[in-house]
């Protein structure tokens, strides 16, 4: 009977950011919906970041917020997360999530010709090579983006090669 009793974990990504030491900051939230408890729950991260994490349980019906610290590995890569968790009757489940985060801040694009410049206030010309911001869409010259480092209106970093 407890073995069918399994208990249905769900991961979220809730808020990240990433700062000018290519570290990224996020709170992940790991979700108990059923009424039945998860324990010796593994929390593994990888991907754009590595981050591993134990958890002894979680109750039936709660969320517990988990605070990841780490280094940007690839900032063109998505986030995954492995959950491995125990239920009621010592049944193992695994779950799997990927996150397509812009970790590197920004999306490198040809202009259209329309577009102003956060910083320098210039036009950007037709095709030439522009920067948006990936949290509010503020457009730069990339040569701009390169040498601010980071969006003026938001303070999204850009992580440019």
């Amino acid at each position: 009977m407890l073995d069918s009793l399994t208990p249905n974990i769900e991961a979220r990504v809730d808020n990240w950011g990433v700062d000018e030491t290519k570290t990224i900051k996020m709170e992940i939230a790991l979700k108990n919906p059923d009424k039945y408890g998860a324990k010796n729950i593994t929390l593994e991260i990888h991907g754009a970041l590595s981050y591993n994490a134990k958890i002894p349980e979680i109750v039936g019906e709660s969320e517990v917020p988990i605070q990841v610290v780490s280094e940007v590995r690839d900032p063109n890569s998505i986030i995954n997360i492995d959950i491995v968790y125990e239920g009621p009757g010592g049944n193992i489940t695994t779950k799997s999530y990927q996150f397509d985060i812009n970790i590197k801040g920004y999306e490198l694009s040809k202009a259209e010709g329309t577009e102003k410049c956060a910083l320098c206030r210039g036009k950007i010309f037709k095709d030439t090579d522009m920067v948006t911001c990936a949290k509010c869409g503020a457009t730069y010259h990339l040569q701009c983006a390169k040498r601010v480092g980071k969006c003026r209106i938001c303070g999204t970093v850009f992580l440019l090669e």
